[in-house]
């Protein structure tokens, strides 16, 4: 099972990740009470055929999208989603932060999470443009969730919350020396 960061602190994963509708439907057919089955990520390509077969009440459907995938694409099945999984290939790739701003500019406003690997210093980033959750499984690590999500104690970005602001001091310096004048 999956390690996430989630809220604030590190929790299990209750969600599936399947590869094909096929193992959907094998978790449909399987004969458990439609209310205790788990809720299941697909590769988007998949989605809409699984939205289509999974009766209600049925467990919640998520998307995996890729790096290179534009919003208007999830857009069409964004009311029916619980989760959208934003898969990161190297973490280098900045596009993560614009589609998790453009999934909440289209007004979605289920779970949005990250998953592949990142580095620490991106993860407040990451936080500020309303990603909710952060797979860590592929990273390791250890760290409590407070180091690993707010590892320094000074930041440029404005927004993220934590940390002394740079700029905010550097412009208030130079508001009081020129009040001084």
């Amino acid at each position: 099972m999956s390690q996430l960061y989630h809220n604030g602190q590190w929790t299990n994963d209750p969600w599936l990740h399947l590869d094909s509708v096929d193992d959907l439907v094998d978790q449909l057919d399987s004969g458990t009470d439609r209310r205790f089955l788990r809720p299941a990520t697909l590769p988007l390509h998949h989605v809409g055929r699984a939205l289509a077969i999974a009766p209600l009440p049925a467990p919640k459907i998520g998307a995996r999208i890729a790096p290179d995938t534009a919003i208007t694409q999830v857009a069409p099945f964004l009311p029916l989603l619980g989760l959208v999984v934003l898969e990161v290939d190297r973490f280098e790739d900045g596009r993560v932060f614009t589609q998790a701003r453009d999934l909440r500019s289209v007004g979605f406003a289920e779970e949005i999470r990250v998953r592949g690997p990142i580095v620490a210093d991106q993860i407040g980033a990451l936080l500020a443009c309303s990603v909710d959750s952060i797979d860590f499984t592929q990273q390791g690590f250890s760290k409590p969730p407070s180091q690993v999500t707010h590892p320094f104690s000074v930041r440029y970005q404005p927004g993220l919350g934590y940390g002394f602001d740079i700029r905010a001091a550097r412009r208030n310096q130079l508001r009081n020396k020129e009040n001084m004048s």
